[in-house]
């Protein structure tokens, strides 16, 4: 809550641009509480993943979570 009164504060001064949609509310948080190799992490562990054994649903399953963390 502190983080997101100072981010408005910010805002009102003119030293960052506004929070209009959600994606730049998205964006906003990811780099304040995602670390910066995050993104980096996430594509290198895509990379990697392949089908394998698994059956379609498990590897449509996977790749889902990698999507939904990004």
């Amino acid at each position: 809550m502190q983080w997101w009164h100072k981010t408005l504060m910010d805002i009102g001064l003119n030293k960052r641009p506004p929070v209009v949609y959600w994606d730049d509310l998205k964006a906003c948080m990811r780099t304040r509480f995602f670390p910066p190799h995050f993104r980096k992490d996430l594509l290198l562990k895509l990379q990697k993943v392949h089908q394998g054994t698994l059956s379609m649903d498990g590897y449509f399953k996977e790749l889902d979570t990698f999507f939904y963390q990004s």
